[in-house]
């Protein structure tokens, strides 16, 4: 599982479609549709409920969203600080 990946799965919902989440990711649709499913072949549930107009997360997709954007917080935040830490750069926050 790659972190973009986890981006990907995210990135969906909020935008309610592949076509957007693509363009907003800068990927083609396929490589993104792609991706998503070879996400939920390695956790091996279906995250995505893809079956109405706009594309949302079924429960299970719900629950580990909620833990997929805390993990990306606290990875940003870490790339913040080392940054911060190797610059010394004043804007830490």
């Amino acid at each position: 599982m790659l972190l973009c990946d986890v981006r990907y799965v995210l990135a969906v919902p909020e935008h309610r479609n592949f076509t957007y989440a693509a363009e907003a990711l800068h990927v083609s649709q396929p490589t993104l549709s792609q991706r998503i499913r070879q996400l939920e072949d390695t956790l091996r549930t279906q995250r995505l409920d893809r079956s109405g107009r706009n594309v949302q997360f079924m429960d299970a997709g719900a629950a580990w969203m909620r833990y997929a954007k805390s993990v990306l917080r606290d990875l940003d935040a870490g790339g913040q600080y080392t940054r911060w830490r190797t610059e010394g750069s004043a804007d830490w926050r």
